[in-house]
Order: structure tokens, then C-alpha cells, then sequence
């Protein structure tokens, strides 16, 4: 019975996913259908200041290995401040990187050849 029980548990717990208001979801829920087709590699990074009670984030969301002839990665940068009880973005950025010979090889918002 006991081993019963045990497998129910290894569904997803509601906790274990981002809260709906952390500034990872208020991204991501930003980011939409954007996200690139035929992405290999997804990098996501977050980082928030203020400790107990955060005041600001950066959520970064790095794409790579894509199927495009010119763009190798893109990047979206999102930094966010909590206002009023919830994470609002102050300000989104763009940038990609080409492959060797079509363009700039560090992320930039210049584009590709």
C-alpha cells in the first residue's frame, strides 16, 4: 500500500512550477509564441536583488543552435521591477549572433547577413 502511495506522488506538484507571479513566469508569459522554432539549446537565467522582498530582476532567456542560415542565437534580455505587489518589465532587448560569415559573432541587435 505504502508503494501505491509512493507513485502517486511523482506527479508534478502545483509548487514545483514558477509562481504566476514570479518574474520568470511574467517573462516567459512575455515571450509567448516568440520563442523561436527548431531551438537546440535553451539557457534561461534569473537574478534578483533585494533578498526577503526582491525589488528588482533580470531574467534572461538565451536560444541556440537554431535552424536559421544566419542566426546561431538570440537573446532577450528582461528587466523587471516589483511594483505594487507584481513583477512589471521596465524594459525588454533583443540580440543575436551569426554564424561565422554572416555577421557579428557576439550578441548584438545589428542583424545577420
Amino acid at each position: 500500500m505504502s508503494l501505491l502511495s509512493g507513485c502517486q506522488q511523482l506527479n508534478p506538484q502545483p509548487e514545483a512550477l514558477p509562481h504566476p507571479d514570479s518574474p520568470l513566469r511574467v517573462a516567459l508569459d512575455a515571450m509567448n509564441h516568440s520563442f523561436r522554432n527548431g531551438v537546440r539549446d535553451l539557457l534561461i537565467t534569473q537574478h534578483v536583488s533585494g533578498g526577503e522582498f526582491p525589488t528588482a530582476a533580470v531574467i534572461t532567456v538565451e536560444e541556440s543552435g537554431l535552424l536559421d542560415d544566419s542566426i546561431s542565437a538570440q537573446r532577450t534580455v528582461f528587466s523587471m521591477a516589483y511594483l505594487e505587489g507584481r513583477w512589471v518589465i521596465e524594459r525588454q532587448t533583443k540580440a543575436q549572433k551569426c554564424y561565422p560569415g554572416r555577421g557579428h559573432q557576439d550578441f548584438a541587435d545589428k542583424r545577420c547577413l
